[in-house]
């Protein structure tokens, strides 16, 4: 499975304390949002959460952001218009 290799690629990355930071992520590149994607932002977005960490998710792209509504993620993502707003998200919280 791709999202799997990925979460794996990326955990290898983030090494073994990488998830107890905070973190954003730009989707300002992205124009389209597929379920391997979805699946791989949603298993890094837990493990954030599972660690102590926050993963802020930002500049989404109207077409994108109606693929993360369509399946609930904007209930559980955290999700900020732009860097700035999500620097001020990722500060808000010591």
């Amino acid at each position: 499975d791709d999202a799997v290799s990925e979460v794996q690629a990326f955990d290898r990355v983030m090494g073994p304390d990488g998830y107890t930071c905070k973190a954003s992520l730009s989707l300002a590149e992205t124009s389209f949002i597929d379920a391997s994607r979805l699946s791989w932002l949603l298993v890094v977005h837990k493990r954030f959460l599972k660690a102590g960490g926050k993963l802020v998710v930002h500049s989404i792209r109207p077409t994108v952001m109606a693929g993360l509504e369509m399946v609930h993620f904007i209930r559980v993502l955290h999700i900020a218009d732009d860097e700035a707003a999500a620097m001020t998200l990722l500060g808000a919280e010591s």
